[in-house]
C-alpha cells in the first residue's frame, strides 16, 4: 500500500509524525526502528533567541488528561541548527522544523537561517504566540496570520505549514486566511487553554496560571494521551 503524502514540493513516506513538543530533541530515541519508520519528525518549537520557559510548576494531571505550560524552553535557532539539527538529519526521516516568534520579521529571519541549513522537508509556523501589536495570539487574528505567512512564503525554500490554535470563535476563518496567504498546509491544532485550581492553596496548580490541555484517549488508561491537540 502506497502511503506517501505530498505537501508542497516535499514527499513524505507516510502520514505518521510525532507532534512538536511531544518529542523534544531526544537523541536517545533516534536509533529506534519505530522512529526511523515515521513519515516525519517535528521537533520541539524553537525561537529566534533562547528561552528559559515558564516558572514551575509546568505540568499537572487532570481527570481529563494533562495540563502543561512549558513556555517553549529552547536554545534558540542558531544553537538548534548547529547542535540539534545534524543528529535529526542523520535519522533518515524528513524533518519539519517548528518555529515561533512575536513578529513577522523574526519569523522571516528564522526561515532564512533554515534555508541556509538545507535539507529540511518543511517549516511549521507555530502561531500560538502573542501578537504584540494586538495582545492576542497570532493564530487568533486572521489578518496577523495571513501577514506572517505571506512574509514567510516570500523567502521560504521549503513548504510552509501553519499551526493554528483551537482557542478561537471560528477556526475556519483563520484557516482560510492561512490558505489565502499561501500556506501549503495547516496543522490542527495546538492545545486548548485550561486551568486547574488547588482548592487547598486557593491558586492555580500551574506556575503560569493557565496552560494547554492534552486530552486522554480513554478514562481506563492513565498513560494514553490523545494525539490531538498538538502541543507546541
Amino acid at each position: 500500500m502506497d502511503l506517501k503524502v505530498k505537501i508542497g514540493n516535499s514527499l513524505f513516506p507516510n502520514p505518521v509524525t510525532v507532534a512538536s513538543g511531544t518529542f523534544g530533541h531526544s537523541e536517545e530515541f533516534y536509533g529506534f526502528p519505530e522512529v526511523r519508520g515515521l513519515g516525519a519528525i517535528v521537533p520541539k518549537t524553537v525561537t529566534l533567541k533562547a528561552q528559559i520557559g515558564n516558572p514551575p510548576r509546568r505540568i499537572c494531571e487532570t481527570p481529563a488528561g494533562m495540563i502543561n505550560a512549558i513556555g517553549i524552553e529552547n536554545p534558540g535557532i542558531d544553537v538548534f541548527i548547529e547542535k540539534n539539527l545534524p543528529p535529526l538529519k542523520k535519522v533518515g526521516v524528513p524533518v519539519i522544523v517548528s518555529i515561533s516568534a512575536h513578529s513577522d520579521d523574526d519569523f522571516v529571519i528564522m526561515v532564512e537561517k533554515l534555508n541556509a541549513a538545507q535539507g529540511l522537508a518543511a517549516v511549521e509556523l507555530n502561531l500560538s504566540c502573542p501578537n504584540l501589536q494586538k495582545k492576542v495570539l497570532i493564530a487568533q487574528d486572521a489578518e496577523a496570520t495571513g501577514s506572517v505567512i505571506r512574509r514567510v512564503k516570500a523567502v521560504a525554500d521549503m513548504p510552509v505549514i501553519a499551526k493554528l490554535s483551537p482557542n478561537v470563535t471560528d477556526i475556519t476563518e483563520i484557516a482560510a486566511a492561512a490558505e489565502g496567504a499561501g500556506a501549503d498546509a495547516v496543522s490542527l491544532v495546538n492545545t486548548f487553554s485550561a486551568m486547574a485550581i488547588d482548592i487547598k492553596k486557593r491558586r492555580s496548580r500551574i506556575g503560569n496560571f493557565t496552560g494547554g490541555l492534552w486530552v486522554r484517549r480513554s478514562a481506563r488508561s492513565r498513560s494514553a494521551w490523545s494525539a490531538r491537540p498538538r502541543p507546541g
